[in-house]
Order: C-alpha cells, then structure tokens, then sequence
C-alpha cells in the first residue's frame, strides 16, 4: 500500500509541477511586457518640440502588459487550490494506510 501510494503521490506533483511553472512565469512575462512597452515609447518619442503622448504606440503597449497579473493571479490561486487538494489526500491515504494495518494486524 505504502508502494501505491507512493507512486499515486509521485504522479500527481509531477502535474501540479507544470502549473507551478506557469505560475512563476507570468510575473515576470508582463514586467517585461512593460519595460518593453516603456523603452519603445521612449525611444519613438518624438523629436519635436511639444512632444505628445498620444503619439507614442510604446505608452499604450506598457500600460496593456501588466494585464498578464491577470492570468497569473488565477494561476496562484489554482495552484494553491490544487496543491492544498493533494495534501488533503496525502492525509487521507496515510489515515487509511494506517487504519487497515490497524484492522489487519488485530485480526491475526
């Protein structure tokens, strides 16, 4: 049982480990989104002498890439929400691992 049950354990934080890699990634994908966003719009920036913000396609794509928090907020939370799940299980196998070789060892 200790077997099974190691194997079952080993199979299901091995799928919750490419959530967690999502998870970590997202952060970083929409800070980078907006350090881009920010670099391009300066960089574009107008060469006049009354530069205008609406002009500079940069400043719309750095205030769009934190919207990935969006998706990694929902990521966090799934990730928390499944990973408290296995540790549920984990208890409530080890519980009945003991409580059958409780039953088993008083019937011999």
């Amino acid at each position: 049982m200790r077997a099974a049950y190691q194997r079952e354990m080993d199979a299901l934080e091995r799928r919750l480990q490419i959530s967690r890699l999502g998870r970590l990634r997202q952060p970083y994908v929409g800070l980078f989104g907006t350090v881009w966003g920010i670099m391009h719009a300066f960089t574009d920036w107008p060469a006049s002498s009354r530069p205008r913000l609406p002009r500079c396609p940069g400043i719309a794509e750095a205030l769009i890439a934190p919207l990935s928090a969006v998706r990694a907020i929902p990521a966090v939370v799934g990730y928390n929400r499944f990973a408290h799940d296995i540790d549920r299980l984990a208890t409530r196998f080890e519980t009945f691992i003991e409580e059958f070789s409780n039953i088993l060892q008083r019937q011999r």
